[in-house]
């Protein structure tokens, strides 16, 4: 199966909502561990509008997975989300070390 095929509903699922400007829900069990991580909930935004897609973790038809490297702080927030019709909802975080 070639890689256009493969992941072609990951680039539909992008394409459909803009994560920009999409309404982002934060699960409970995302803030336990945000909180726990020491992440705050405006890295956590910016993990998801500005994040860099994780495609061996992301699931069809529609979780998605995206990582952000905070450079001060040496560390990457991991994101796993649900792309929805209308909006996005953050089902759980952790913290990677370095890049």
């Amino acid at each position: 199966m070639s890689y256009n095929i493969r992941y072609n509903w990951i680039r539909e699922q992008l394409n459909r909502l803009d994560r920009k400007k999409a309404r982002i829900i934060i699960h409970a069990h995302a803030l336990e561990k945000a909180a726990h991580e020491r992440f705050t909930i405006e890295q956590l935004r910016e993990t998801v509008q500005t994040g860099r897609l994780v495609e061996k973790k992301c699931g069809y038809p529609n979780k998605l997975c995206f990582k952000r490297y905070f450079g001060k702080e040496n560390r990457s927030c991991v994101v796993i989300m649900l792309f929805e019709k209308e909006h996005i909802e953050v089902v759980t975080i952790w913290q990677t070390d370095g890049n």
